[in-house]
C-alpha cells in the first residue's frame, strides 16, 4: 500500500537541522539539507576531501545528476580517510520530503549512518576481516560500493518494524539490497578480479546474512 506525506513549508528544513542532535552518530559530522544548488555547492566547498578541487560545472553536473536519479541522500566519503576514524557529512535532498518521520529516520540512521561509520571505522567483511586503506586498491571501487550498500540495506531492512513492511520504503531497501548482493555474485564469475577481491567477496557473501 502506498502512503504519500506532505511536509509544510518550513517543516523538512527545521527538522534535518536537529536530526544528529536527536540521533547522534560520532562517524556523522553533520547533516546538510541541500534543497537548491547554492546550498548544494556551498556544501560541497566546505565537505570536500583535502587537495579536491571542483569547479562550478563540475559541481553543476553532480547536482543536475543527483535530481536525475531522485538522489534522497549520500555520504561524502573522503578517500584518504576509510578507516582512520574521521567523521563525515551527509548531504540530504529535497528528494526525500516524500517520505515520512519513520521513513526518514529508517533511510539515514539506519542506512546513511551506516556507510559513516563503516567510512570512518573500516568496511567490515567479516569478523576477521576490514576493508582499510591498507588493502582497499587490491579491490575495485565497484566492489566496496556493493559491499557497504549490502551492509546498509541489510541494516535498514533488519532495523524496520513490521507495520513498514507494506509501503514503498521496504519494497525500495528489498530491491536494492538483493540488487548489490546479485553483483557481487556476477563479480565472482567475471575474469577480471584478483584472488584476492574473490576471496573478500565470498568471505562477505558467507558471513552477509540475508535480512
Amino acid at each position: 500500500m502506498s502512503r504519500l506525506y506532505e511536509w509544510k513549508e518550513g517543516e523538512l528544513k527545521d527538522y534535518l537541522s536537529t536530526f544528529l542532535e536527536r540521533h547522534p552518530c560520532k562517524a556523522v559530522s553533520e547533516v546538510v539539507y541541500c534543497p537548491t544548488l547554492e546550498r548544494y555547492a556551498h556544501a560541497v566547498r566546505e565537505h570536500r576531501p583535502n587537495g579536491v578541487v571542483l569547479t562550478e560545472e563540475e559541481i553543476k553536473k553532480h547536482w543536475a545528476g543527483e535530481l536525475i536519479r531522485g538522489a534522497m541522500a549520500y555520504v561524502i566519503c573522503d578517500p584518504y580517510a576509510l578507516g582512520l576514524h574521521r567523521p563525515a557529512g551527509i548531504f540530504v535532498f529535497s528528494a526525500i520530503g516524500r517520505f515520512d518521520l519513520e521513513e526518514i529516520l529508517s533511510i539515514l540512521r539506519d542506512h546513511e549512518y551506516v556507510h559513516a561509520s563503516d567510512w570512518a571505522e573500516g568496511i567490515s567483511i567479516s569478523s576477521k576481516r576490514k576493508i582499510t586503506l591498507m588493502n582497499c586498491e587490491n579491490l575495485s571501487p565497484d566492489v566496496i560500493h556493493y559491499v557497504m550498500e549490502v551492509r546498509a540495506y541489510e541494516n535498514q531492512l533488519k532495523s524496520m518494524p513490521d507495520n513498514v513492511k507494506d509501503r514503498r520504503i521496504y519494497r525500495i531497501a528489498s530491491r536494492n539490497y538483493a540488487w548489490n548482493v546479485n553483483r557481487l555474485r556476477e563479480r565472482l564469475k567475471m575474469d577480471l578480479p584478483s584472488s584476492f577481491e574473490r576471496r573478500v567477496i565470498r568471505e562477505f557473501l558467507t558471513s552477509n546474512s540475508s535480512p
